[in-house]
């Protein structure tokens, strides 16, 4: 039994562990905080009930939710859905039904510009961005502009920004789906076998540790002679990466 609201309106907040993520947003249940690995938060929110401090009976409740996995979802795809609230003392309350948009995870070249769409309309709009500690409003300037309208802007965008999220508050109360900032880059051997060489890969910049890396068939296999690293690397069947003694390839972030 977990207390579902109070007249402070402090969100109730659950835990989920869970194979598989998907962004719940929008007003009513907010879901798009995904942390250590397949952890999910969900914050109810605006379910303004008596707190326990003034009608303890009535604050008395728990929540009913569940988590089925639907593979065949992909962004932008949207579905709805609510959840119920069951007390002691009170008759049950469904909080409203839900539209959710499928976020993403933007993967794109180093140092080039990206835009994300917040995929609702609204008479006010306010970008926001979580580095790490938690979601902060955007300002125009720097690498960003569109801060206070429907499609936010990245310009010239490097790879210390990877794994940055971003999100829209329209209207002052709903919550944009999630986008979470990638940086990927695929081999072509186009010049030669040289791992270093520039020119070698399709963003035309050598990958870095925050970078994704993707070996596809019926390419020249990559050849590593000076100390390298990638956020992940992919490799078609059949392919290999050929490193020469002494020096290695670091994968900083997982290996697929």
């Amino acid at each position: 039994m977990w207390p579902a609201g109070a007249l402070i309106a402090l969100p109730a907040v659950f835990y989920n562990s869970s194979n598989s993520i998907c962004n719940i947003g929008g007003a009513g249940i907010f879901g798009d905080h995904p942390v250590n690995g397949n952890v999910i938060t969900w914050d109810f929110r605006n379910i303004k009930l008596p707190g326990a401090g003034t009608n303890y009976s009535g604050s008395r409740g728990y929540v009913i939710f569940r988590i089925k996995a639907n593979t065949n979802l992909a962004v932008p795809d949207s579905f709805f859905n609510k959840a119920a609230i069951y007390f002691d003392y009170n008759l049950p309350t469904l909080t409203g039904t839900v539209k959710t948009t499928l976020g993403s995870s933007r993967a794109v070249c180093p140092n080039t510009s990206v835009s994300f769409s917040a995929g609702l309309t609204g008479a006010t709009y306010q970008w926001q961005v979580d580095i790490g500690s938690g979601y902060s409003n955007l300002s125009n300037g720097g690498i960003y502009s569109g801060v206070n309208t429907p499609t936010l802007t990245l310009s010239t965008v490097s790879t210390s920004f990877a794994g940055f999220r971003y999100r829209c508050l329209v209207n002052g109360n709903i919550y944009s789906p999630e986008n979470i900032l990638r940086f990927s880059s695929e081999w072509t051997g186009a010049l030669n076998n040289v791992w270093t060489n520039p020119g070698n890969w399709t963003c035309n910049v050598v990958p870095d540790a925050n970078t994704a890396v993707y070996i596809p068939s019926g390419t020249t296999a990559p050849f590593i002679s000076s100390n390298v690293a990638c956020y992940s690397l992919t490799m078609a069947p059949n392919t290999t990466v050929l490193v020469i003694s002494g020096f290695g390839l670091s994968i900083t972030g997982k290996n697929n």
